[in-house]
C-alpha cells in the first residue's frame, strides 16, 4: 500500500528505521488482522468503507496534524465526502473511481451517461462490476438516486435494472472482462480507473469515461494503529507520504490520484494521469464515496443475491426483455 518502493528506502535512510510491509487481500483480512495483533502494526491503509468498522472498534490512534504538517495539503472538498472530514483518525491516501471503458470501434464518440447500457446494440456485450455495491452504484446512478441510498422502492428499482440487464446478456465482470474487452467481445464494461489505464495501454482503441450522472468514487486511507509500537514514527511516515514530490512519484507508480492538491497541479492533465483524474468539475460533485451502512447492508446482501440468482441466468437464455426508462427514473420492465 505504500506505493513506490524507492519511497520507503528514502524514509528509512532518513529516520534509521526499517519499513515491514504487510499486504492483505481484502480490508475484511485487513480489520481481522488488526484486531487480532493490534500492537503489531505502526501504519495501516483500510479503505474508506472499512474505516467505519475500524474506528468503532476503538483500533486506530487520535492523529496529531501538527505532526503531519502536509496534510494541509488535502483537498478540502474531497474530504466532505469522507466519514472522517476533519482527519481525526485518518486521512485520504489514493482515491479512484469507476467509469466506462469502452471500444472506440462500438463507441466512436465517447459515452456521457449509464444510459448507453440500455443500447440494444450492445446487448450480451457490456459487463458491470461483479460487486454488489459498485455494481448498485452504477444502476442508482442510472436511476438517478444516490449510491449510498437505503431506501427500499430505490434499492428495489436498482434491483430491477440491474436484473434487466443480465437478460439482456450484460455479464458481471470478472478478471476475464479486460480480455474480452480488448478482443472485441464485450464493447463496454464498468471498470475502476486504474484497470482502465492498464488495458488502455495494451490497445489504443479503448477509452475511459465518467458518466455526467456521477460514479462511485473509492478510496484508500492512511491511519495509525491505537496500540501502535511507534505513533511518532508512525506520524512521521504518514507526513513523508504526503510529501509533494513523494506524492506525485507514488501517484505516477500506482496510476491512482491522491486528493492532494499541490501534487495533483503537478500532473493534472498528464498523459500518465488521464484516466484517474476524469471524475472532475460537476461530475465530481455528483459522484460519492461508498460509506459502510452497518445494519442497512443487509437490504444490499439481498437484492444482490437475486440480481446474482442461479434462475435469472436461465431466464435470460428462454425470454426477452423491454426495460423503458421513465422520466421519473424509474424502471419499468416487462417480460415478453
Amino acid at each position: 500500500p505504500a506505493g513506490n518502493f524507492q519511497l520507503r528506502t528514502a524514509f528509512e535512510k532518513a529516520k534509521g528505521c526499517t519499513v515491514r510491509v504487510e499486504a492483505v487481500d481484502s480490508n475484511e483480512a485487513m480489520c481481522a488482522r488488526i484486531e487480532r495483533n493490534p500492537d503489531e502494526y505502526d501504519v495501516v491503509f483500510p479503505g474508506d468503507f472499512s474505516l467505519a468498522v475500524l474506528r468503532e472498534k476503538k483500533l486506530l490512534a487520535p492523529l496529531d496534524l501538527a505532526a503531519i504538517p502536509n496534510a494541509q495539503y488535502i483537498d478540502h472538498g474531497f474530504l466532505q465526502l469522507t466519514t472522517d472530514p476533519h482527519m481525526e483518525v485518518s486521512i485520504p491516501y489514493m482515491f479512484g473511481c469507476t467509469g466506462l471503458l469502452y471500444n472506440r470501434h462500438d463507441f466512436p464518440t465517447a459515452p456521457t451517461s449509464w444510459r448507453i447500457l440500455q443500447r440494444e446494440d450492445i446487448d450480451g456485450r457490456f459487463a458491470v462490476l461483479n460487486d454488489r455495491r459498485f455494481a448498485f452504484a452504477c444502476a442508482l446512478k442510472t436511476l438517478g438516486y444516490g449510491i449510498n441510498t437505503t431506501d427500499a422502492a430505490q434499492i428495489t428499482a436498482a434491483r430491477d435494472l440491474l436484473v434487466h440487464w443480465r437478460m439482456r446478456g450484460g455479464q458481471l465482470a470478472d478478471a476475464a472482462a479486460g480480455e474480452k474487452l480488448l478482443s472485441g467481445q464485450l464493447a463496454v464494461i464498468q471498470a475502476h480507473n486504474g484497470t482502465a489505464m492498464a488495458l488502455m495501454d495494451r490497445n489504443p482503441d479503448l477509452g475511459f469515461a465518467v458518466p455526467r450522472e456521477g460514479t462511485a468514487l473509492a478510496t484508500d486511507c492512511v491511519a495509525v494503529s491505537a496500540q501502535a509500537p511507534n505513533k511518532a514514527l508512525a506520524m512521521a511516515f504518514i507526513n513523508h507520504l504526503l510529501d509533494t514530490q513523494m506524492c506525485v512519484r507514488n501517484m505516477r507508480f500506482v496510476r491512482y490520484a491522491a486528493p492532494h492538491t499541490a501534487a495533483l497541479a503537478l500532473v493534472n492533465g498528464t498523459d500518465a494521469m488521464r484516466p484517474a483524474l476524469l471524475a472532475t468539475g460537476d461530475t465530481m460533485r455528483r459522484s460519492e464515496l461508498i460509506h459502510n451502512l452497518g445494519g442497512q447492508e443487509h437490504l444490499y446482501d439481498v437484492a444482490w443475491a437475486e440480481v446474482t440468482s442461479e434462475m435469472i441466468h436461465l431466464a435470460a437464455e428462454k425470454s426477452g426483455a423491454q426495460c423503458v426508462l421513465a422520466p421519473s427514473g424509474l424502471a419499468a420492465i416487462s417480460l415478453v
